[in-house]
């Protein structure tokens, strides 16, 4: 697990909440998802648990699950009713099957073997419902793994009150695992305007997939009605799936 995840939790949150539209995001689950009034959804990779007020706002029953424990802390500490949960997606154990599940942010490029990949969608396809829908984002490796240019620098800053974070990220192709590439982040603070502090480096092994590698792993772990398409997101071209368990 990334350091940044387990000690600069909050930094992550603050930055990320800047970059990522929630209630669109929203939006497009729930269509995907096609959930029954009242039904339960299960978003594996949760984070700080932004969705739950959305969900449980229309009368979903929401859990979310992840494998980071600073984070999950800091969405009960702002949402104490919620159900988040400490656990894997590779080893999901749920009390009762979703009716749908849901992997926003792109969380699978942490499954950067087949191996993975495969755990993932086969323990996913075990907690649903028949009928149930599974949706989910990835990196475009068709569109993103040819344009790297390792020379090249994204910036991104975000506010929380008189601090000011700023990352600065680059990316290199790393092929050892299918399309792998590394990407490499400084993270910056500035307190109340005074001189910026170098706080982390973040350098991680993540993976992007053609539609062909998700669409096999998918039929492969029992899918059916399998559908895509493309998503232009923050940082990184996407592709958005969605796949029904018989």
């Amino acid at each position: 697990m990334n350091d940044i995840y387990l000690h600069h939790a909050a930094m992550y949150e603050t930055m990320y909440k800047t970059f990522i539209d929630y209630e669109g995001e929203y939006r497009m689950y729930r269509d995907l998802l096609a959930l029954p009034h009242g039904g339960c959804v299960v978003e594996a990779g949760c984070g700080t648990g932004h969705m739950y007020p959305h969900f449980v706002g229309e009368g979903y029953s929401y859990t979310g699950i992840d494998i980071n424990r600073s984070m999950l802390d800091i969405g009960l500490s702002k949402h104490p009713a919620a159900d988040l949960r400490e656990g894997d997606m590779r080893a999901l154990d749920l009390e009762k099957p979703a009716d749908g599940i849901f992997l926003m942010s792109r969380t699978l490029s942490y499954m950067v073997t087949n191996i993975d990949l495969l755990a993932a969608f086969s323990s996913i396809y075990k907690n649903m419902a028949p009928g149930g829908r599974l949706a989910f984002d990835v990196i475009d490796a068709s569109r993103f793994i040819t344009e790297i240019h390792p020379q090249s620098r994204v910036e991104h800053t975000a506010f929380d009150g008189s601090v000011m974070y700023r990352r600065v990220s680059r990316w290199s192709p790393d092929h050892s695992e299918c399309w792998t590439f590394r990407w490499i982040s400084e993270y910056y603070s500035t307190h109340h305007g005074g001189t910026e502090t170098h706080v982390i480096t973040d350098d991680s092994v993540v993976r992007a997939f053609t539609a062909q590698d998700i669409d096999l792993a998918l039929r492969l772990s029992g899918y059916s009605e399998i559908s895509y398409f493309e998503k232009e997101a923050y940082a990184f071209p996407t592709l958005v799936f969605r796949a029904i368990k018989e």
